[in-house]
C-alpha cells in the first residue's frame, strides 16, 4: 500500500489548488490523506485512467469523487488474491468486475478477510468474491 503523503503533481502543486481547481471549492467526504493516498495508487497502477482525467476538460465533485472513490477500492484491493486478474477486467470495460472490486473493498473494510479468488464448489464456480473464512457470499 502506497504510504505517499504529497499530492500527485498532475492534480496541483498544493492541497488548496487541488480542491479549487479539481473539487471546484466543494467539501470532500475524504480526508486529505485519504484523497492522496488514493489519487497516488490510481496514478500508480492505472495510469491511463488518471490521463483521462488529465486531458478532459471536465472538472467539479462529479469527475473527482469517482476517482477517488477508485483509487481508494484499489488501494484497498491491490494485495488481495485474484486481485489483478479482476483489475484487468475492470480495464477491459467489463462492469462485474468493478462490482467485485466493490464488493471485496466493502468487505474489507468491515473487517472481513476477503478474495477475489473462486472457489471450485460441486464442479460449478462461484462468483468470484468471497470471504476468505470460506463462506460463500452466495447459495
Amino acid at each position: 500500500m502506497s504510504t505517499s503523503t504529497t499530492l500527485p503533481p498532475e492534480f496541483g502543486a498544493s492541497w488548496s489548488d487541488f480542491t479549487r481547481n479539481w473539487c471546484l471549492d466543494a467539501q470532500l467526504k475524504y480526508s486529505s490523506a485519504e484523497t492522496i493516498r488514493a489519487l497516488v495508487t490510481l496514478k500508480r497502477i492505472w495510469p491511463e485512467r488518471v490521463n483521462t482525467l488529465l486531458t478532459g476538460n471536465r472538472r467539479g465533485v462529479t469527475v473527482i469523487v469517482p476517482a477517488i472513490d477508485l483509487g481508494s477500492m484499489l488501494t484497498v484491493c491491490e494485495h488481495i488474491d485474484g486481485f489483478w486478474p479482476v483489475f484487468e477486467r475492470l480495464k477491459n470495460g467489463e462492469r462485474s468486475a468493478y462490482s467485485e472490486l466493490v464488493l471485496v473493498s466493502a468487505l474489507l473494510r468491515l473487517g472481513y478477510p476477503a478474495s477475489f479468488v473462486a472457489p471450485l464448489v460441486e464442479e460449478t464456480w462461484m462468483p468470484n468474491a468471497k470471504l476468505a473464512r470460506g463462506q460463500s457470499i452466495s447459495k
